[in-house]
Parts: structure tokens; sequence; C-alpha cells
């Protein structure tokens, strides 16, 4: 059972991921994704066993709650922070580019 729920779950993941990176840079998205998976892994695991050992098994699902609805919080925001970062670095290269061509066209 768990097979097929983490089978749909990071085929999700990934999907989402594709898409939020527009068809550029994917494979920087990809390595972004994964990493992030591999760096909270880890705490959220020791966390969850400090919960466990301290407050019992209903501390655990009562931190799983809270994350993943923090986590649902972000991906509703993601998308507008990535457009304007876009933006911006779409503003910087125009900026850089047009100062290129200025700087050329001095040259001659």
């Amino acid at each position: 059972m768990y097979g097929l729920y983490n089978g749909f779950n990071e085929a999700a993941a990934k999907a989402y991921a594709a898409d939020l990176s527009g068809g550029v840079h994917l494979g920087t998205y990809f390595g972004f994704y994964n990493s992030v998976i591999g760096v909270f892994a880890l705490p959220a695991s020791i966390i969850a066993g400090l919960l466990w050992m301290a407050f019992g098994a209903p501390s655990v699902f009562i931190y799983g709650t809270l994350t993943a609805l923090i986590a649902f919080a972000l991906l509703l925001v993601a998308p507008a922070v990535l457009a304007r970062y876009e933006k911006r670095q779409n503003e910087v290269m125009g900026s850089l580019i047009d100062y290129k061509a200025k700087d050329s066209g001095n040259k001659r």
C-alpha cells in the first residue's frame, strides 16, 4: 500500500516541480527539490522520534498535520514568488544586455 502512495505522491511532486520550472533550468529545479527532501528527511525523523518518546504517538500526528499545513501554504505562494523572481531576473538580464549593447556601440 505504501508503494502505491509513494508512487503517486512522488510523481505528483516531481510534476509540480517541473511545472514550476516552466521548462527552464529543469535539472536545477529537480536537483533543488531532491536536495530539500534529503536535507529535511533526517531532522523530521529525529523530531518525530523525540516527540513520540516525550509526548506519545498523538503528538507526532499533530506535528505531521501542522507541517503539512505549512507546506500547503508554501505551495500556494510558490508560483507567485517564483514569478516575481523570474520577472526580476529578466529585468536584470535585460538591463545587462542593454548595457553591453550601449558599451559596444561606443567602441565603434
